[in-house]
C-alpha cells in the first residue's frame, strides 16, 4: 500500500464516528537491516563550496564565465573492509543552463545552480579524480553506468563526471585494487573531487538588485555491494 493510499484511508476514517470503528488491537513493526559492517560518508568543508560574493563586472557579458575550480574530498569510513559504491542525485534537476556547460560536455553530466524568475543561472560539474587513497595505498576509481551490477570501467577523463544519463541511467563510482577494475573491499577511501562551475552571460541574468544566489545541491549516497 503506498503512502498516498494510506493518507486517503486515514482521511476517510477521520470523518466517521469513532465509536463505530473502535480498535481493540494495534500492530507494532520492528524493522532494520543487519550488515557485516557500517560505513560513514563525509565531505570536506561540510560539503559546502562557497564562492562568496561574485562581482557581476567579472562575468563575461554575453558568453558564460567559468569560475575557479574548487577542490574537495569525499571520505568513506567503514568499521570493517567493505565493498561499496556511491551514486549522486541532483537536487536542482531541471535548472542546468545549457549555455554554461563546462568543457563542452553534455548537460547530463552537469548539475543545476537553481533558477531565479525562470532563468537558469548556470551549471556545475563534480569530477572524481582518477585515483583515490584506500587503506593507505592508491586505488583506481572505477564506475558503472546504469546500476551497480553492470560493467565496471576505470574512470577516464570523461568518465569521472558524476551525473545522470537519460539513456544509460545513474553513474555509480567504486574503487578497485591497483590495476584492477572490480570493486574491492576497503575500510577507508579518500577520494579527491574537483568542482567546476559555469555562470551564464551577464546580460542573460535576471535582475541583480537583491543579489542572485547560486543554489546547487547534490546528494551523494552509499550503496553496499
Amino acid at each position: 500500500m503506498n503512502a498516498t493510499y494510506r493518507i486517503s484511508i486515514a482521511t476517510l476514517i477521520a470523518g466517521i464516528s469513532f465509536g463505530a470503528l473502535a480498535a481493540e488491537s494495534a500492530d507494532l513493526a520492528v524493522t532494520g537491516t543487519i550488515r557485516p559492517s557500517a560505513c560513514n560518508v563525509a565531505l570536506s568543508s561540510n560539503g559546502v563550496v562557497d564562492y562568496g560574493t561574485i562581482s557581476a563586472s567579472t562575468l563575461n557579458e554575453s558568453t558564460s564565465t567559468q569560475l575557479p575550480d574548487v577542490q574537495s574530498t569525499l571520505t568513506i569510513s567503514c568499521d570493517a573492509p567493505t565493498r561499496f559504491a556511491v551514486g549522486t542525485v541532483d537536487n536542482r534537476a531541471g535548472t542546468v543552463a545549457n549555455s554554461a556547460l563546462i568543457g563542452g560536455q553534455a548537460a547530463i553530466v552537469h548539475q543545476g545552480l537553481g533558477a531565479v524568475n525562470g532563468t537558469n543561472i548556470g551549471a556545475y560539474q563534480v569530477n572524481f579524480g582518477n585515483t583515490a587513497t584506500a587503506d593507505g595505498g592508491n586505488a583506481p576509481t572505477i564506475y558503472a553506468q546504469g546500476g551497480t551490477t553492470g560493467t565496471w570501467t576505470v574512470a577516464s577523463t570523461l568518465g569521472r563526471a558524476v551525473g545522470l544519463s537519460s539513456i544509460s541511467g545513474l553513474r555509480y563510482f567504486s574503487w578497485a585494487e591497483a590495476d584492477g577494475a572490480t570493486p574491492y573491499a576497503y575500510t577507508t577511501v579518500v577520494q579527491p573531487l574537483t568542482i567546476q562551475t559555469g555562470i551564464i552571460g551577464r546580460t542573460s541574468l535576471p535582475d541583480m538588485t537583491s543579489g542572485i544566489p547560486l543554489d546547487g545541491s547534490l546528494t551523494i549516497s552509499l550503496y553496499y555491494l
